[in-house]
């Protein structure tokens, strides 16, 4: 998918909101970083305690920060350098309150929040309305609610136009805003069906066997429309494969966040066994290191795994990944995907689930994690010890 959104990157084209300033002119200047602030937040007096340039070269932009005399009423906003947007502002102040909690508290309903946080979005985001802007599930987090909206085109296909809000369930006030506000695009008719990606996607990598796959996600640049998604199964030889693929749905061009071991060229219309409920092959005990982002993580596969705790189980769900079984817990889990379902709660882990050499393999934090829960607990007899 890096590769998809690299090419979005570079075909897109921001609105600008400050006078002088165009798309594609030089960095704007700290000056201007502080005015479009102060016009974003409607105080022409607003003064900043600190205003400079990231240090990360592969995202600049400008912090500009607010601090309090007594420290609890901070405020810091990041602006785009190029187009003088205000792309993100945190208010410390909303944040403050009770301890977090997991589960929705606070006095302010959630339709409340959304309605605070709506209010803000339409003072913020330019043209909200006049967009077809699709509103996310809500999301507790913590101390307040996140609503979210993402531009999509009548083909289903999402625009980099996205906004998202956090209010506070204390308040109703706003504790966080994200936005990013470009020109819809107005690409080609998509040529190729997700379906036909995955496909496409599965030949030009040298997957027979389609054992995984995530739901196609369509992104819209100028040019193109661009299906991306995640693919893992086997090769004529049995061996695993898994990969993140980007199809161009207007020239069928497919790309991956790694050389693939087939060249991937224009795609045709392949034909590919795709078998969702194909049982993974039997395993073999050994760990794995996990070769992405420099990272070493050592894998165990998940059958090998299985057979050194009595009365555990292991059943393959199909698309829907694959569920261990052991002492009442139920662990479910994807490849290709770091959440992990323990009786139904989401446990994010720090490494993917994974295929290799067709076997399941599981991080060793996972592993360890669902021995200790294996492990019947000691309980100290009641009564005089000896």
């Amino acid at each position: 998918m890096r590769l998809c959104l690299c090419a979005i990157a570079l075909l897109t084209i921001a609105v600008c909101t400050l006078p002088g300033c165009h798309a594609g002119a030089d960095v704007i200047t700290v000056d201007q970083a502080k005015q479009a602030v102060r016009a974003f937040e409607g105080d022409p007096a607003l003064v900043f305690s600190s205003a400079q340039m990231s240090d990360d070269p592969e995202d600049q932009y400008y912090e500009l920060r607010y601090s309090s005399p007594n420290g609890d009423d901070d405020k810091e906003w990041d602006v785009d350098p190029n187009t003088g947007q205000v792309r993100s502002a945190t208010y410390d102040g909303a944040l403050f309150g009770p301890e977090w909690t997991e589960e929705p508290s606070g006095q302010v309903t959630q339709s409340a929040c959304r309605q605070a946080g709506l209010t803000y979005v339409r003072a913020h985001f330019s043209d909200f309305d006049s967009l077809n802007m699709v509103e996310s599930d809500p999301k507790w987090d913590s101390r307040g609610w996140r609503f979210s909206w993402q531009e999509k085109l009548t083909n289903g296909a999402e625009t980099r136009n996205s906004v998202h809000v956090q209010v506070s369930a204390q308040t109703g006030l706003v504790q966080y805003y994200r936005g990013r506000r470009v020109p819809t695009p107005n690409p080609p008719a998509p040529q190729f069906t997700p379906e036909q990606a995955i496909a496409a996607a599965a030949t030009a990598a040298g997957i027979v066997n389609v054992m995984y796959h995530t739901d196609p996600g369509m992104v819209a640049t100028d040019t193109a429309v661009y299906c991306s998604f995640e693919i893992g199964g086997e090769d004529a030889n049995g061996d695993g494969l898994l990969y993140d693929a980007s199809v161009n749905s207007v020239t069928g061009e497919v790309e991956y966040s790694e050389p693939p071991p087939v060249s991937a060229g224009p795609a045709a219309a392949p034909p590919v066994t795709i078998n969702t409920k194909k049982r993974p092959s039997q395993v073999n005990t050994h760990a794995e290191k996990s070769p992405s982002k420099g990272k070493t993580a050592r894998f165990i596969a998940i059958r090998d795994l299985q057979a050194t705790l009595p009365g555990s189980s292991v059943e393959w769900l199909g698309a829907g990944g694959v569920k261990l079984t052991v002492n009442g817990l139920s662990y479910e889990m994807k490849p290709g995907d770091r959440a992990v379902k323990v009786n139904g709660k989401t446990v994010m882990l720090t490494s993917k689930v994974m295929i290799k050499n067709k076997k399941v393999m599981i991080p060793l934090e996972l592993a360890e994690r669902i021995k200790k829960s294996a492990t019947p607990k000691t309980r100290k007899a009641a009564g005089k010890t000896k």
